[in-house]
């Protein structure tokens, strides 16, 4: 794909880009998204509550989590459950109860012995292709389960971690103008200022990006991409995607992703064959450090599908309005 593209001449790239945009932007505008259901839900009276953590981990649990920042949004039964749609936002500074089945918060109140919590209508994302979707859900999974996590097993066996940490630092810093240019498009002139001294620090300091001494300054990086620049101009997000290995996305993020690798610096080191390499590598390193998050979420979900895409939607939302 991409030596095609450098084939083409930069008007021409151009012209495609605008062309894509023109056709998928009515759509985005237009859609109504309809509240649907959430699979990352509490349920009631004996039963489960199953939420996302700080760390974006899902939990199973006997009680709600312990924080006031959390909302449920809608109410049905499945069987004789009552289900509970819960969407929670973290600030970091609560503390999860793992073993308090008779918790209680100061948010709730009593109506015939149960905890009734204030619910609302929020919108769910747009899955018309959920058909097509849940196919290439069960494809990743198994690439996943059959191929990609045993590499990245036996990777995360021969190489240690410190150096593994080390790979990734560096190509986020390689990445550095993907966030700082989307920062500069988001009008956050002081996101994009902090990443260009992030970048100067840690190439310098951090030995070419190896290290990350700009955190420990108290200069944390933000992930910025041109799905959210789109989302700042009120694109809405449009259907709800699973792209092959690359997990869930949605129309606008699928926008974002295409004129990210054009911003992308890795894209442009060498041939198509060695960019491939590359960014295989970089993906196969990234796994290393996160086996076990798939899983733990999809042993915790009722439908992982669902989840996943909960998980996504919610975790795009806050990343948006940040």
């Amino acid at each position: 794909m991409i030596r095609v593209i450098k084939q083409m001449s930069h008007r021409r790239v151009l012209l495609h880009l605008i062309l894509l945009l023109a056709v998928g932007l009515p759509l985005l505008v237009e859609a109504k998204q309809d509240p649907t259901q959430s699979h990352l839900v509490g349920v009631k009276n004996g039963s489960i509550f199953l939420w996302t953590d700080a760390e974006g981990v899902v939990h199973m649990t006997d009680y709600p989590p312990q924080t006031e920042a959390r909302r449920v949004y809608k109410k049905r039964y499945i069987e004789a459950v009552e289900v509970v749609y819960m969407e929670v936002e973290w600030d970091g500074t609560e503390e999860i109860a793992m073993n308090n089945p008779d918790n209680k918060t100061a948010d709730s109140t009593e109506e015939t012995g149960d905890t009734i919590l204030e619910s609302y209508e929020v919108e769910e994302p747009l899955d018309p292709l959920e058909d097509l979707n849940r196919r290439v859900f069960w494809l990743n999974d198994r690439l996943y389960f059959y191929l990609i996590k045993p590499i990245a097993r036996g990777y995360s066996f021969v190489i240690p971690e410190d150096f593994r940490v080390a790979v990734r630092n560096l190509f986020h810093n390689l990445t550095t103008p993907v966030r700082m240019v989307n920062s500069l498009l988001q009008g956050k002139v002081d996101g994009a200022a902090r990443e260009l001294l992030r970048f100067l620090l840690n190439t310098t300091a951090g030995v070419a990006g190896l290290a990350d001494p700009a955190t420990e300054f108290g200069l944390k990086s933000e992930e910025e991409d041109f799905g959210q620049t789109l989302a700042v101009y009120g694109m809405r997000e449009g259907p709800y995607l699973v792209l092959p290995v690359l997990g869930p996305s949605n129309l606008r993020d699928f926008f974002g992703l295409v004129v990210d690798t054009f911003i992308d610096p890795v894209n442009y080191i060498s041939d198509l064959q060695t960019v491939l390499a590359i960014q295989s590598y970089r993906y196969l390193n990234n796994t290393s450090l996160r086996i076990g998050e798939y899983e733990t979420l999809k042993a915790s979900a009722l439908d992982p599908y669902t989840a996943l895409k909960d998980a996504y939607h919610q975790n795009r939302r806050k990343e948006v309005q940040r």
